[in-house]
């Protein structure tokens, strides 16, 4: 019960799967791996640094360090198990703007 936050510092920590991430309550906070890859909170959801993919009944949060104008693909940071993309909002769950 209560809020759980969730903490990226980089790609390094990529692959893992929060198994009850509830939109609305808990948050993700990827300020640390944003920096890292010289992305900021203002810009890395609307350029494609940060994407939520749909997969089955899933969401993958996914990175590509370089936006949707460079040739890096997107890597899977972690799947939020039964979560639609659509729940998530990034400013109030991701911290994104």
């Amino acid at each position: 019960a209560g809020s759980n936050g969730f903490v990226f510092r980089s790609m390094r920590d990529a692959g893992g799967t929060i198994t009850d991430f509830v939109p609305g309550k808990d948050r993700i906070d990827l300020s640390t791996l944003l920096a890292s890859i010289n992305a900021t909170s203002l810009t890395a959801y609307g350029t494609g640094v940060v994407k939520l993919v749909a997969s089955g009944a899933n969401t993958l949060l996914q990175i590509d360090t370089d936006g949707n104008a460079g040739p890096a693909l997107a890597r899977t940071l972690v799947t939020l198990r039964n979560v639609a993309p659509g729940a998530i909002a990034p400013a109030r769950d991701l911290g994104l703007n």
